[in-house]
């Protein structure tokens, strides 16, 4: 075992550094896309809210 990290010690590092670089930027890349999907939610949850509110008030007015 000493000898194979002493022979390939450096192409380890590198393998180790290349693999650790497309895991990082695959999360990256799903991080982007949760956040595009989280604020989505979040204008239609919103819209959703203001439309029933919406509802509300004018059959509100209806009663009076």
């Amino acid at each position: 075992m000493r000898n194979l990290i002493n022979d390939h010690g450096c192409e380890l590092l590198k393998g180790a550094l290349g693999v650790s670089s497309t895991l990082l930027g695959v999360l990256t890349s799903l991080q982007e896309n949760f956040e595009y999907i989280m604020r989505c939610t979040s204008l239609f949850v919103g819209m959703t809210v203001g439309i029933l509110t919406g509802i509300s008030i004018v059959r509100g007015w209806k009663k009076k």
